[in-house]
């Protein structure tokens, strides 16, 4: 009942045509395999919590940020907007940055960040009804990472996102199990 997007998505088995080698002249033509391919439209996902008893009023948004916010371009502009719309509705926003290229688009600049709590991964929590602070959680790969504060309405209490044991939880339910990890990285990191 969910939806899912594959990395590979495999829409029939092609008519089988002859993969022999066509002559023309001195040079040999390979006929190729058509595939069709669908018209699936990217979707970018994200966890909004409603508040229930005031009209389904959004109360807390969290975001895992994708490739596509990092790259200059329309999913880095939709996203950069997605802040202000949050901000300015005073929803809190849960950023969760795992990604390791592109450019910086959560929420706190790194120039607000004191140098030794900068690292590459973070968790930025902002509040809805205190939106002039933020909670940087640094996540250094040398360490678990972090459990972290998921805020609802200002009277309630915190939920708590064990990213470590959700991160492992998706390698040992995605199949990552086979990659190399004796190579380099790619990017190195």
């Amino acid at each position: 009942g969910r939806n899912f997007y594959p990395d590979v998505f495999v829409v029939g088995r092609p008519e089988r045509k002859s993969t022999r080698l066509a002559s023309r002249g001195d040079i040999a033509l390979a006929e190729p395999v058509i595939v069709k391919m669908p018209n699936e439209p990217v979707t970018e996902t994200f966890i909004e919590i409603l508040d229930a008893k005031s009209g389904k009023k959004v109360v807390t948004t969290i975001e895992f940020i994708s490739p596509t916010n990092k790259i200059p371009g329309t999913g880095f502009d939709l996203y950069r907007q997605k802040q202000i719309e949050a901000q300015q509705a005073r929803v809190s926003l849960v950023e969760i940055d795992l990604v390791l290229g592109g450019n910086r688009v959560v929420s706190v600049p790194l120039s607000q960040i004191q140098f030794r709590y900068r690292t590459r991964y973070q968790a930025i929590v902002r509040r809805g009804w205190n939106w002039h602070e933020a909670e940087v959680y640094p996540m250094p790969l040398q360490q678990k990472l972090p459990t972290i504060p998921v805020p609802f309405r200002q009277k309630d209490q915190d939920a708590w996102l064990n990213l470590q044991a959700l991160i492992t939880k998706a390698y040992r339910k995605g199949c990552y199990d086979d990659i190399d990890y004796q190579d380099d990285a790619d990017p190195p990191l």
